[in-house]
């Protein structure tokens, strides 16, 4: 293995990594304002939100879609953020966003269900 092989494998586990941290982000920040959504506001839970807020804002901006995405990226990331803008009022846009309904269209065209 060169040394151009070992940079593009470790590029491609970089975006990998990058797009877990996205999926678990929004995870993580749904069940966080969830739970926020009690009868008593904590205030570590909002420390917590405002920061995978943060992350996410941040991250979402340099995501790159025309690589390869994780298996559902393209149906999880847009289903998520409608949830936390219809759930909490979370509004999150990014650059790539108007590209993922591509993606899944393409994918969903290509998805053969009697191949299971």
């Amino acid at each position: 293995m060169d040394d151009t092989e070992v940079v593009q494998r470790a590029q491609r586990l970089c975006q990998h990594l990058v797009d877990d941290g996205i999926l678990n982000s929004l995870a993580a920040l749904l069940a966080l304002t969830k739970h926020q959504s009690g009868p008593t506001p904590n205030k570590n839970l909002q420390v917590a939100v405002n920061k995978a807020i943060a992350y996410l804002d941040i991250t979402l901006q340099t995501l790159d879609v025309d690589g390869s995405l994780p298996v559902g990226f393209e149906l999880l990331v847009p289903a998520m953020l409608d949830m936390l803008k219809s759930q909490a009022g979370i509004q999150l846009s990014f650059p790539a966003q108007p590209q993922l309904p591509t993606i899944k269209a393409a994918k969903m065209r290509a998805f053969k269900p009697d191949a299971l």
